[in-house]
Formats: C-alpha cells, structure tokens, sequence
C-alpha cells in the first residue's frame, strides 16, 4: 500500500522493521523450586504461572469463557464517537510498536486515512450499542521486561508488557478523552504522576520544603516512603467502575466476588459497604454511565497470553498494562485509598496545617489579602507515596509515628494495597530535634539497628536519618 501510493518513507520504513528483525535465543528463567527452566516449554510455562499470580488471575482453556454480557445497556446516553474522532486517535498513534495479535501496524491504519476511520466506526458503534467487546480487543500477548535490577532470570525482576492490537487503540483513547476532565479535576492535589501537570518536579520539591521547614522552625520530622507490592496490577477495578460483568448486583454476591479475588472477608464487607455508600469513582465523578459501563467491559474478564503457550490467563484486578485507561484507572482507585487515609489520618489529628495567601510570596504584604489554611499529608508520584509528619517535640512525633503505622497498613490492605517492607523498599526518614531526642532514638532500635516495629504484625519498617 505505501509502495502503492508513492510513499517512499513508510515503503523504507516496513522492509527496515522486517530486514532489521534479530531472533534471539530466549533466557532460562528461575522456576519456583529455585533451578532454572531445562526448556522452552518449561520457561513459557513458568512465564504464564507468574503472570497469572500477579494479575490475581485464572487460567482459561476455552475462548468461550472470555465472553461477557454488558450490565445494562444505556439507550439514554449522550455518549457517541464519530469517525472523525477514531481519525484524529489514529493520527496520534506511535510508530514502530509491536504488533497485537492482528499483526496490524499502526503505520497501515494511518495509510487507510479517513477511510479507514470510517470503517471502523461502524465496528465501535455496535460496541457502544450493545456495551460488548469484541474478544481480540480486549486482550493481547505478554511480553517480560527486565527492570534493570537484580537478575533477568527472577520473574519478579521483570515486568509484564500487554502487546494488544492497535485497531482497539483509537476507540479506546475516544473512551479516555470522555473521563479526562472529570479524572484531572478529581485527582487530589498530592497526586503528582499520571495528571495533567504532574510531574516528579513538584512532588520533590514538596517533600524538600517540608524537610527545610521543619529544619527552619526547629521541628521533630519523619517522612515515611511507602512502596507497594506489584500496585499497578493488584489495584481493585470495583472501586473504579463498579463490578465486573456477570457478577450479580446483590450485596452477598458481590462479598463473594471480592473474597474469590483475594481478599478476607471483612475487607470484602467493608470494600461493598464503602461503594454502596459512595458510589464507584466514576459515580462520584459524574461520568457518563454509557462510558463507564463500556471501560466496565473491556476490563471484565480481560485477558492475556503468554509465547506459544494455548491457554489464557484472565486477569481480575489491575490497569491492564499497556492500556491507555491502564494509569487512569489505577490512580482513580489508588484516589480512593488517599482520599480514606486523608480522612482517617484528620480524625485522628495527625496532621500539618500551613497558612497560605492569595497573593504571591513575592508582593509586597496586603492586611486585605485573605489567608487559607492548607492541610498537608502526603506527595505522591502514580504509586510512590511520602507520608509527611512533623512535630514540636521528639515524643509528640513518635506518637504520630505509631499512629500512621497502625492506620495506613489497615487503609491500605482494605484497598488491596499491600506495603513492601523489605530492607531498601518502604523506609522511613526520621530526624529528631529538641529535648528526648536520645530516648525516642533509643525506642526505636531492634537489636542495634534502627526500626520500627508496625503495629498489629510481626513487620518492621527500616529508619534511615537521610
């Protein structure tokens, strides 16, 4: 087609990416018994078991059991997308990105213009209709990639990248653009990453700034950094867009889901109780229902494959990697979480509250000039989390210090958020000034070294001074 059409570029372009391919002899990988895998079966297999347990999913044979039914179809909704949006979503599209199952290049879709567009608006009005998905677009192939750290070898050194078929993309980015304006106007101020404006600039600044005011005002400070265990693909769905299709609406029913997915009983309770009380964050945010039930569907039963192995492995929580909802959906769940620990962390008067004005630092002093008082907790950046508590006195912050580690493990887990407090992992920075200082030091030491035992477990979080 491009050869066709003149295009010297994109003609060059297709035989560099076929000429320039490199096969490469794949890596033995770890098994769970510690050896490495003998063979390419064994390792594919091994790849899909590990999958499969970070994505809490399960393991299907059968394509059948990948069809959903839409909750409720919405004929009300305001919800429509034309082919000129499909167009202008495809023009966005990256180049030379691996190819979904289709073996359909983004370049190809580009080369079919506004025809093209055209013709799949046909496909994604049906899907807005009758709220299904086609199966292929709601999947893809897992590919392993090392994060640079530890061995190639460990699975868990690696992360998991869906390639999913780029005709879904356009659609898909259509859904994104409809709950844009309602995401970034609902994403608490402490969140820094995955926003409009976010960025790690501001998140670090904050941070910085609370450490020189406590220097300033000669204050007691401790900032806990909070890492979590695989967040991104443990993050609940439910809080986000409500339950999953084929999932019954009735209070036990949905317990039972959540109990089915990993959690306990009382934090399953507690999860239905909260959404039945608040609504889901799309709820809250007012998004239309024809969307939400449509990013409801690409989610539910969501799935993935793994090299040459038959089977697939479909996922029941997480942002599907690779998705252009996949950061949206987390950070609105992860949203939620802050937005309890917030409430939670202010009820029990942990808390600093700094007085800002309406006019900048710079300008000279207006007694006119009306002050507000800003609460400050947290900065995050996507899933890094710096919890912030400064004291007038060494004792006051240790007991602010026990009461963030008995209520943000507790917040956290309710949300399926699990804390990493593995030595280099979650720690805490503590600097204390003013009289008792020793004695508070002195609490804080477990056979020489400097932690803090969590409440209500048998963990304990690393202290570090810088």
């Amino acid at each position: 087609m491009f050869a066709h059409n003149g295009d010297m570029r994109g003609t060059f372009g297709v035989v560099r990416r076929i000429s320039g391919f490199k096969l490469r002899s794949p890596k033995a990988v770890k098994l769970k018994s510690g050896a490495l895998s003998a063979n390419e079966e064994e390792r594919q297999q091994r790849w899909q078991e590990h999958f499969c347990d970070v994505l809490s999913g399960t393991i299907s044979s059968s394509r059948d059991e990948l069809s959903t039914t839409p909750l409720q179809i919405d004929a009300s909704s305001s919800c429509a997308v034309s082919p000129y949006d499909l167009h202008w979503q495809i023009k966005r599209m990256k180049s030379n990105k691996g190819l979904g199952p289709d073996t359909i290049p983004a370049e190809l879709l580009k080369a079919g213009g506004f025809p093209m567009s055209l013709a799949l608006s046909g496909l994604t009005s049906r899907i807005v209709a009758t709220e299904q998905w086609p199966i292929n677009w709601k999947g893809g192939r897992l590919v392993e990639l090392f994060k640079g750290k530890g061995s190639p070898s460990d699975c868990d050194a690696n992360r998991g990248l869906l390639i999913s078929d780029h005709m879904s993309k356009a659609f898909i980015g259509c859904l994104k653009n409809a709950v844009d304006l309602p995401y970034s106007a609902n994403m608490p101020s402490c969140q820094h990453g995955a926003v409009a404006g976010g960025g790690t600039d501001f998140a670090h600044h904050l941070v910085l700034s609370a450490i020189d005011f406590a220097f300033t005002m000669s204050m007691s400070i401790f900032i806990l950094f909070v890492d979590l265990v695989k967040a991104f693909d443990k993050a609940l769905r439910e809080l986000v867009m409500n339950f999953p299709h084929g999932v019954g609406q009735a209070h036990d029913a949905k317990i039972d889901y959540l109990v089915s997915i990993g959690l306990c009983l009382s934090e399953a309770t507690w999860v239905v109780d909260y959404i039945d009380a608040n609504g889901t964050a799309f709820t809250q945010w007012n998004v239309d229902q024809k969307v939400s039930s449509l990013i409801s569907g690409l989610h539910s039963k969501a799935w993935a494959t793994y090299g040459e192995c038959p089977s697939y492995i479909v996922s029941t929580t997480g942002g599907r990697q690779g998705c252009k909802l996949g950061a949206m959906v987390f950070n609105a769940a992860y949203s939620l979480a802050l937005k309890v620990l917030h409430a939670r962390l202010l009820d029990a008067g942990i808390v600093l509250r700094l007085r800002r004005y309406e006019s900048p630092f710079w300008s000279v002093p207006d007694p006119h000039c009306q002050s507000f008082s800003e609460n400050v907790i947290d900065a995050a950046f996507v899933d890094d989390e710096a919890v912030i508590l400064v004291a007038s006195s060494p004792p006051a912050l240790e007991r602010a210090i026990n009461v963030l580690l008995d209520i943000l493990p507790t917040t956290f887990k309710q949300f399926l958020l699990e804390i990493n407090c593995a030595l280099g992992k979650s720690e805490g920075m503590i600097c204390l000034r003013g009289k008792h200082s020793s004695e508070v030091m002195d609490r804080m030491r477990v056979d020489g070294k400097l932690k803090i035992k969590i409440p209500n477990s048998d963990r304990f979080l690393n202290l570090v001074s810088n």
